[in-house]
């Protein structure tokens, strides 16, 4: 029998985290018996992050999870605080190395500030279009 790759995943949670929006992934990359990931939540700084619906989620891996992953997910968030520096820098070196970065709804808000995916990111719908463009280009 041939030996698994293991495929290593970050979910990386952002202060007011959607907690539907973190649930997904959470789900779809939990470690199960015959499959090869491994999804880590990973945050700016381990420890307790808040979510926009009143609770705190904790969270034991730190940027270096999401910087050693093969794939990064951003799930959304309450986009009024721009994600921290460092964070954007994770993501920029994750989209210059050609990793897969995926995002789910204002998730999309951290992959196109400037210093993220250096501007080439997707829209994440028309629903949340104008204030996306308009933060894309701050």
């Amino acid at each position: 029998m041939p030996a698994t790759t293991v495929h290593r995943v970050a979910v990386l949670v952002l202060p007011r985290v959607i907690p539907f929006d973190l649930g997904i992934p959470t789900l779809v990359f939990a470690q199960r018996p015959g499959t090869p990931y491994r999804m880590t939540l990973c945050a700016a700084k381990p420890g307790e992050v808040a979510t926009d619906a009143g609770f705190t989620v904790r969270v034991t891996g730190g940027l270096n999870v999401a910087r050693q992953a093969d794939t990064t997910i951003v799930p959304g968030y309450t986009t009024d605080a721009r994600p921290a520096p460092a964070v954007l820098e994770v993501l920029a070196r994750a989209h210059d190395q050609g990793k897969r970065i995926v995002s789910i709804c204002t998730g999309a808000f951290a992959l196109a500030l400037p210093h993220s995916l250096r501007c080439r990111a997707s829209s994440p719908g028309t629903v949340i279009g104008g204030p996306f463009s308009r933060r894309a280009a701050t």
